[in-house]
């Protein structure tokens, strides 16, 4: 039900995607709890919850925002480089479904302020095609991973899903390789001169230290949350397989594209797995699932399984999301 309505683009299918996205979110108001503490968060996000604190409703409202923000500028993504084959809401509904399917995403956290601005990464590689001088874009494209490094540290390493774009969008100056070290190094910069302004650059060393330490232990689950994970995970596999089988089918330059999405998750999953777990890290994987299931569903003629398969899933997350009231 929800792909076959979705893979058209009215304005009434933006707005019922926001009221699903209310109708999860809602429970969160009403249970009062508290979020998940994490030693891999920056300063920054340390000193957005500093600013909250006291404001519990502010940290949903501001989560849900992000959410349904990104979503909008996602599905504009995923229309603007055709890859959806015409205009839809598929992208909007499967960023929603994604975020929504990891409950303690309810709250403002670094994982999700770091996904907005790989996103606004990727929808700036994706113009490299588009232009002859690619400097000005992969400088901010770097430039918006760097501001993502300042949310979640490990990020940075998406710094070879730049020189990955730009190998495949056969991108050879060696200036471009140049502009994006710049690029993800001047937030940074700023941000160390600043702990150094006020004596505390020890600090901004040890955040970094402390980002980067291997943990290769499992998160604590609720079996509801563990059981939606795994429907999402065996979709999502199932979907870079069928993606990969009809690759070749697609234009050049979509080709290239989806190539670069296909990294983006193989990278994203490995700084999921090498780095400090927390059971939101899992939003760093919602741009390229999106893109994926957006590009897969939307080549299907026949959806019956498909949206039976994908109503059990936002059948699950309403219910979890609800559990939270008992």
């Amino acid at each position: 039900m929800f792909v076959k309505i979705y893979k058209t683009g009215y304005i009434s299918h933006a707005l019922s995607i926001i009221i699903i996205a209310i109708v999860i979110w809602l429970p969160a108001f009403f249970a009062q709890q508290t979020g998940i503490a994490d030693s891999s968060a920056t300063s920054l996000i340390l000193f957005i919850n500093a600013f909250l604190e006291g404001s519990y409703f502010a940290s949903i409202i501001i989560s849900l925002i992000v959410v349904i923000v990104a979503g909008l500028v996602i599905n504009n993504l995923i229309s603007t480089n055709e890859i959806s084959g015409k205009t839809s809401m598929l992208g909007f509904f499967f960023f929603v479904l994604v975020n929504a399917s990891i409950s303690s995403n309810i709250f403002v956290n670094q994982f999700l302020l770091a996904s907005f601005f790989i996103l606004m990464m990727v929808n700036t590689l994706f113009k490299i095609p588009k232009v002859e001088d690619t400097i000005p874009i992969t400088f901010n494209a770097s430039f918006f991973l760097g501001l993502a490094s300042l949310f979640y540290a490990p990020s940075i390493l998406l710094i070879f899903i730049i020189w990955v774009a730009l190998m495949i969008f056969s991108v050879s100056t060696w200036r471009d390789y140049v502009v994006t070290l710049i690029g993800v190094l001047l937030p940074l910069f700023f941000t160390f001169f600043w702990y150094y302004f006020i004596n505390k650059q020890e600090l901004f060393y040890a955040i970094f230290i402390d980002a980067f330490q291997f943990d290769f232990s499992i998160v604590p689950i609720s079996n509801i949350d563990l059981t939606i994970a795994i429907l999402l995970l065996g979709f999502v596999l199932f979907s870079v397989l069928k993606l990969s089988g009809s690759l070749m089918e697609r234009s050049i330059v979509l080709r290239q594209k989806l190539s670069i999405t296909i990294w983006l998750l193989v990278f994203s999953f490995l700084i999921i797995f090498l780095f400090h777990k927390h059971p939101a890290n899992g939003i760093l994987l919602s741009v390229p699932v999106t893109i994926i299931l957006t590009n897969v569903l939307a080549g299907v003629s026949k959806l019956k399984w498909y949206d039976l398969y994908i109503s059990l899933v936002l059948i699950l997350i309403l219910v979890n999301h609800y559990l939270l009231l008992f």
